[in-house]
């Protein structure tokens, strides 16, 4: 996994490139995480949140978690009309109680 930081139109922004993505049991919390970090790095630089965008080289869901990863897909694709924060927690709560 490579990192990158660039300070672009006075909002930082954060650039991931990972290897390997497994999306069926990693993907969603690595980008929980690199959100985290990067608004930790702008609380304690003061500079306003930009962009988060992760390049995966290879993504891939095992089998045994297509069902799992299929279900969390229609259940976005039917709460369009719910806010993106209740959506995202709702998905969120969901998907470790799987776990």
């Amino acid at each position: 996994m490579a990192v990158d930081l660039k300070f672009r139109n006075g909002k930082l922004n954060l650039f991931a490139m990972l290897r390997s993505h497994d999306f069926g049991r990693k993907a969603y919390g690595n980008y929980i995480g690199l959100g985290r970090l990067l608004g930790t790095l702008c609380d304690q630089t003061g500079y306003e949140m930009g962009e988060l965008v992760c390049y995966s080289i290879s993504a891939h869901i095992r089998v045994r978690e297509l069902k799992l990863v299929t279900a969390i897909l229609s259940e976005y694709d039917n709460c369009r009309s719910v806010s993106a924060r209740k959506a995202a927690r709702e998905s969120t709560l969901k998907t470790y109680s799987r776990a």
